[in-house]
C-alpha cells in the first residue's frame, strides 16, 4: 500500500493514518471500500480524493457574566428623609400685626404729657416748682431756689468780726440752715475762722457768717481757748506730755490756783487733788478736769473709759486688758488708763494717768 497523499489544504507530508494535517489541522479523509467514487488518473486506485476538510474552529470565548450592583449594607445610622422645601417654609406665614399694643403705648405718653403739662400750669400760678413761661417771654429764666431764700437778708447781730476756732469737723452751708441747703466745703477739727454773727433762718440758732463765704452753725465754734474749743494734747507713746496748756493747768491746781482746792491726802504720799477746767475738745473726748499725785500726774475725761480706750487705739497706741498702756522702751514712766473713783468722779467718768 503506497504512503499518505500530501495535505489538500497545505501540501504537507501526511503520516500513516493520520486523521488531521499536523500542519494546518485539516481533517484528512482516507479512500474506502465502499466510497464508490471514480478516482481520476493523478491518484491510486486504492485511493480517493479527499473532500476539503474545514478548518478546526477555535472554543467560543465565554461571555463575562454582567456584574450586579451590590447593595449597601444596612445600618443603625439616622438618615433623615428628603423633603423638599416650600416658599411657605422661607418666608413663614404672613400674620397681621396687632395694633392694640402700640394704641395703648401712645395713650400712656399722652396721658404723661397732658399730667406733667398741667403740673407745670398749677405750679407757675401758684408760684412754687417749675414755671411756665409764657409764649414769646424772653425774659430770665426761673429761680430754682425755695421762696424762703430768694427773699432771705443776713441779719446781723454783731457789729464787729469774731475770730474762732471749729469745736469738731464743720459743714459750711450757703445759706443759716440744715434743711433745704447745700454744703460748700468741710472744715477740719481747729480751724481758725473769722466771721460775723447772724440770726439762723430757722430762728433756733445763731450762724456764723464767715469772711470767705458760707455760714457755720454757733454749736460748732468757740473761742480760741475757751469752753468747746480743741486743746492740743501731744500725749502718745513716744512721749507722756499732755501739752503746755493741760500742764499748766495740773502746775496751778498744785499750787492751789485753780478756782477749786481738789482734794488733799494726809501724807504727801497719799495726795489726791483734782480740778475742774472749762470743757475743751481732744480725739473726740471733752476733757472736764486735771489731777496730781504724788509723782504723778493725769487728765480726766467726760466720757466713759470705754471712749477713751478707742480715742488712744485710734491714735496708734496700745491699750491692755488692765488699762496699762504700752509706752517707747526710752519712755521712764508708765501711762494707764482707768474708770474714775471716789472723788474723782466729781470730775468725769475716765482717767488717763502718768508716773513713775
Amino acid at each position: 500500500m503506497a504512503g499518505m497523499p500530501p495535505c489538500s489544504k497545505c501540501q504537507a507530508d501526511l503520516p500513516v493514518d493520520a486523521r488531521f494535517c499536523p500542519a494546518c489541522g485539516s481533517a484528512v479523509e482516507v479512500a474506502g471500500a465502499a466510497a464508490g467514487v471514480a478516482g481520476d488518473g493523478d491518484h491510486a486506485d486504492d485511493w480517493t480524493r479527499l473532500v476539503d476538510a474545514p478548518h478546526p474552529m477555535a472554543p467560543p470565548v465565554p461571555e463575562p457574566e454582567p456584574e450586579q450592583a451590590l447593595e449597601p449594607e444596612p445600618s443603625d445610622a439616622y438618615e433623615p428623609a428628603f423633603v423638599p422645601l416650600r416658599a411657605e417654609d422661607l418666608t413663614g406665614p404672613r400674620r397681621s400685626t396687632p395694633l392694640w399694643p402700640l394704641a395703648i403705648v401712645a395713650l400712656v405718653i399722652a396721658i404723661l404729657a397732658g399730667g406733667w403739662f398741667g403740673w407745670s400750669l398749677i405750679a407757675g400760678l401758684h408760684g412754687d416748682g417749675v414755671q411756665v413761661a409764657a409764649a414769646g417771654d424772653d425774659g430770665p429764666p426761673a429761680d430754682p431756689r425755695p421762696q424762703w431764700q430768694q427773699n432771705y437778708v443776713d441779719n446781723y447781730l454783731s457789729d464787729a468780726p469774731v475770730e474762732l476756732v471749729t469745736a469738731s469737723n464743720a459743714n459750711v452751708r450757703d445759706y443759716p440752715a440744715t434743711e433745704g441747703t447745700q454744703v460748700l466745703r468741710l472744715l477740719p477739727l481747729g480751724t481758725n475762722v473769722t466771721g460775723r454773727w447772724v440770726s439762723g433762718a430757722e430762728g433756733t440758732l445763731r450762724w456764723l457768717k464767715l469772711n470767705d463765704g458760707g455760714y457755720l452753725r454757733e454749736d460748732v465754734v468757740a473761742v480760741v481757748g475757751g469752753e468747746g474749743s480743741p486743746i492740743t494734747i501731744p500725749f502718745n507713746r513716744d512721749s507722756d506730755n499732755f501739752g503746755p496748756e493741760v500742764n499748766a493747768m495740773i502746775t496751778r491746781l498744785g499750787t492751789g490756783d485753780t478756782g477749786d482746792s481738789g482734794t488733799q491726802g494726809a501724807s504727801s504720799e497719799d495726795m489726791e487733788n483734782y480740778g475742774a477746767v472749762p470743757p475743751r475738745r481732744w480725739r473726740g473726748l471733752t476733757l472736764t478736769g486735771v489731777a496730781s499725785f504724788y509723782e504723778a500726774s493725769g487728765i480726766i475725761f467726760a466720757d466713759d473709759v470705754a471712749a477713751l480706750r478707742r480715742a488712744l487705739v485710734a491714735g496708734g497706741m496700745a491699750v491692755a486688758a488692765d488699762g496699762s498702756i504700752t509706752m517707747a522702751p526710752d519712755v521712764s514712766v508708765s501711762c494707764s488708763i482707768a474708770a474714775t473713783e471716789g472723788a474723782a468722779r466729781r470730775y468725769g467718768r475716765s482717767i488717763l494717768s502718768c508716773g513713775v
